[in-house]
């Protein structure tokens, strides 16, 4: 296993801490399928983290049993996947919080405004799937061990007892209500470094999709740098600060950066958010 791919500092799931970036979930998914791409499988529930799904009959416009049927069939594809949050904050606190202090301001009781508030909040989470390394195909493989553009490699909590190696696929991200999220398994609230890795991930994924970025790139450093100074103090979490480059030509360009290993290990976030509610 390269020493590259870290276990982060997953702590069980807690539902007194809002949902973050980085922290493990099992995220329920179904798509629409015509009853000709459908599968037959005996089992009752999809198996988690498999690619074999189930596949469940929605309706039909004629009798059950009846064939050819005459206008309309529709099946339902349905799968659970280990995702990774990638948003940065999440809507599901902001909304709820935004509806609890309306209903308080109205003059209802804080419980039960709370009550109410999380009952009808709609929040809505950005998650990528992850999949164990040896899951993806073959030719994809050292990509996502080595954490390449697009893949962020990791380990998953102790208790899960799974020593393989497991990568966030950033070409799977999709977003969700927070109702389909089935469990949340791991939160990473006391540990920036993971986050630190995440975010860096997606910055790498999102600049290589831009043939405009990655062509000022190329401009920008055609040039040897002679030197790099700080502009301002570092701002943000993680800190980002403003840093200027000098070029062997006498040019000079300004660009952002993140700060690395700044943040106080095991630095609690305050957060007054509702945390997670799930099915189990």
């Amino acid at each position: 296993m390269p020493p590259r791919i870290k276990r982060p500092s997953w702590r069980p799931h807690d539902a007194a801490v809002s949902l973050g970036q980085g922290d493990l979930v099992l995220a329920a998914w179904a798509k629409t399928i015509g009853p000709e791409e459908r599968k037959s499988a005996i089992a009752l529930h999809p198996t988690i983290g498999a690619r074999d799904a189930l596949d469940q009959r929605f309706w039909a416009d004629g009798p059950l049993g009846v064939s050819p049927v005459s206008t309309l069939e529709m099946w339902g594809r349905f799968n659970y996947s280990l995702a990774v949050v990638i948003a940065e904050g999440c809507a599901i606190d902001k909304e709820y919080n935004i509806l609890r202090r309306g209903y308080e301001a109205e003059g209802m009781p804080p419980p039960a405004a709370a009550s109410r508030a999380l009952d009808e909040a709609e929040g809505l989470v950005t998650i990528a799937e992850t999949w164990p390394v040896e899951s993806l195909p073959s030719h994809l493989q050292p990509e996502a061990e080595s954490g390449a553009v697009g893949y962020v490699p990791f380990l998953v909590p102790d208790w899960l007892d799974d020593e393989r190696a497991y990568a966030v696929d950033l070409n799977r991200i999709s977003t969700v209500s927070w109702r389909s999220l089935d469990q949340r398994i791991a939160t990473a609230v006391d540990d920036p470094a993971w986050r630190h890795r995440l975010q860096t991930g997606l910055c790498r994924y999102f600049a290589a999709r831009s043939i405009r970025i990655s062509a000022e790139l190329q401009e920008i450093f055609q040039e040897p740098i002679l030197r790099a100074e700080a502009v301002g103090v570092p701002a943000g979490n993680p800190p980002r600060v403003r840093i200027r480059l000098h070029f062997e030509n006498g040019r000079s360009q300004d660009l952002e950066a993140i700060q690395e290993n700044t943040a106080a290990e095991g630095a609690a976030m305050i957060d007054e958010g509702p945390g997670l509610r799930t099915r189990r």
